[in-house]
């Protein structure tokens, strides 16, 4: 590592690289599921097939988030479980020329989940 002091008045030169992987994201919310299950509902799966041929484009990171409402939070986390295991599954089935990446991510839209003190404050 180096470090340089930059002062007004003089120039620095600075070469670097950086690289990243672009962030593919897939949203879902209960009403991809069936009803109290971690089962996907038979319209949506078809999307995943969708999902990794955009995966397989380009190296990717994928961003899993759930937008969660009055579902109680071990389902919602039961659900990104299974999700990111199908995924990973078919993902290696595939096999891919990369290690995909994927992160989940749960935005509840009450701050909370249910009965939690940020639900409650509202």
């Amino acid at each position: 590592m180096q470090v340089q002091r930059a002062t007004r008045g003089k120039a620095l030169r600075i070469n670097f690289g950086a690289s990243i992987h672009r962030v593919v994201g897939l949203d879902v919310a209960d009403a991809v599921f069936e009803p109290g299950t971690d089962e996907m509902r038979p319209q949506w799966r078809p999307r995943i097939e969708l999902l990794l041929t955009e995966l397989q484009k380009a190296p990717s990171v994928l961003r899993l988030s759930y937008v969660a409402d009055v579902e109680e939070e071990a389902l919602v986390n039961r659900r990104l479980d299974r999700l990111k295991r199908d995924i990973s599954a078919a993902w290696q089935d595939m096999d891919c020329c990369y290690e995909l990446v994927i992160e989940p991510e749960v935005f509840w839209r009450l701050g909370g989940p249910p009965g939690t003190s940020k639900e409650a404050d509202r």
